[in-house]
């Protein structure tokens, strides 16, 4: 299942519950750690929602979600605070003993262990050659885990497995 898969999917979703409770989203524009200019507030960063990682898009970052054809590599979700839960994932970024900088940048990453996960997705993700994409869910009594589960399930669908790094549902 491709990133630009994922707004159909969300579309699909408000069909279903368009008679019932209903729910709006809002897709970001795709931002990274390694942006030159970067900002360390994640678009979207203090609602809640879900979140994507994935790699930049046939070597550029800056492709929105509806064209971007690259793996997805990670669906999750955030009841309150996307920006925290993505940098969350990233880990230190200062060595625990020296507070010099890691190298890689983010050694640290939750994935940096996992020897299950392919070799040069865990590399991206620990030099910070990642693209993220925020999605706001509204409204706010919304649980962003039934949309989370829902993209889940539409990837595993289209796949017959996860995302290379979500262990399960």
């Amino acid at each position: 299942m491709k990133v630009k898969e994922i707004v159909s999917c969300l579309f699909h979703y408000q069909e279903i519950f368009k008679e019932g409770v209903a729910f709006d989203f809002v897709c970001s524009n795709p931002w990274h750690f390694n942006k030159p200019d970067i900002v360390p507030r994640v678009p979207l960063g203090s609602e809640s929602g879900i979140y994507i990682y994935t790699q930049p898009n046939e070597g550029t970052w800056e492709v929105n979600i509806e064209d971007n054809n690259s793996d997805i590599w990670y669906i999750g979700k955030s009841a309150g605070d996307i920006g925290g839960r993505v940098w969350a994932h990233m880990g230190l970024m200062y060595e625990p003993e020296t507070k010099e900088k890691c190298n890689p940048r983010f050694k640290y990453n939750d994935w940096s262990e996992d020897n299950s996960a392919d070799p040069k997705i865990r590399g991206s993700i620990s030099n910070g050659d990642l693209v993220v994409y925020t999605i706001k869910i509204s409204p706010k009594e919304f649980n962003p885990e039934v949309v989370e589960k829902y993209l889940l399930a539409c990837y595993y669908k289209a796949k017959g497995c996860l995302p290379p790094l979500n262990k399960g549902i």
